[in-house]
């Protein structure tokens, strides 16, 4: 009588034991792609044209680190500063949050494609995001964390349109989806152009084409309007 639930635990223990391995080669394979040298490689040519501080004595600016020249990606132009600037002795503070926030990204990443039921391609996709930048070498790029945080919110939003497509979506909800975007936008608005396939979800339902054609509307408009808010 013992050996069937001896059986189911030691199968729940490898199970257990393989995640944590899994877990553990991906932190791994993040420390070696992204903090080696624990971060200190250096400053980039854009931490000079961010910075606030005084070529001298090295003094802050404070005043600049909240400037806003013109309304353009508030978020990213305040982030930015304030991480490039105030630990300036010290760039590689800069560079492993830069590399975190692309972790980050690559959870997101992860997190979405599994919930689509892409178990192994999740892990796949989110190793070959993380290992092979492309375009921007975002994850040693302090100016590019504003991309990543954006990244991730956009990943999070499609997720959650995506997790449920024949759910209808309450008013909080939107409300939430529209915040997010803002928020995306005034990072880098180039993310938040991903999110516009998102409103053809509910038309892979098997719903009344009255409803699906509602739920696009609103998904339409929860993006679409804090995005012209915003330009």
């Amino acid at each position: 009588m013992d050996e069937p639930s001896s059986h189911i635990f030691s199968a729940a223990r490898s199970n257990t034991l393989a995640s944590w391995c899994v877990i553990a080669s991906a932190l791994l394979l993040f420390v070696l792609a992204g903090v080696f040298f624990g971060g200190d490689i250096g400053k980039t040519r854009d931490d000079y044209t961010w910075a606030v501080n005084d070529p001298v004595s090295g003094a802050i600016a404070a005043a600049d680190l909240w400037r806003l020249p013109l309304f353009w990606r508030p978020l990213s132009l305040i982030l930015v500063r304030h991480l490039v600037s105030l630990p300036w002795d010290a760039p590689s503070i800069a560079n492993v949050c830069t590399a975190i926030a692309y972790l980050l990204m690559c959870v997101a990443v992860w997190r979405w494609l599994r919930g689509l039921g892409y178990i192994l391609g999740a892990g796949a996709c989110a190793a070959v995001v993380l290992t092979l930048p492309m375009a921007f070498d975002i994850m040693h790029w302090p100016a590019a964390i504003p991309t990543a945080l954006a990244g991730t919110i956009v990943v999070l939003v499609a997720h959650r349109v995506m997790r449920a497509p024949d759910r209808e979506f309450s008013r909080r909800s939107m409300l939430w989806i529209g915040l997010a975007v803002f928020i995306a936008c005034c990072l880098n608005e180039q993310a938040v152009a991903c999110l516009g396939a998102s409103v053809l979800v509910p038309g892979w339902t098997r719903l009344d084409v009255l409803v699906r054609a509602r739920r696009s509307v609103a998904l339409a408009l929860a993006i679409a309007v804090p995005s012209a808010l915003y330009i």
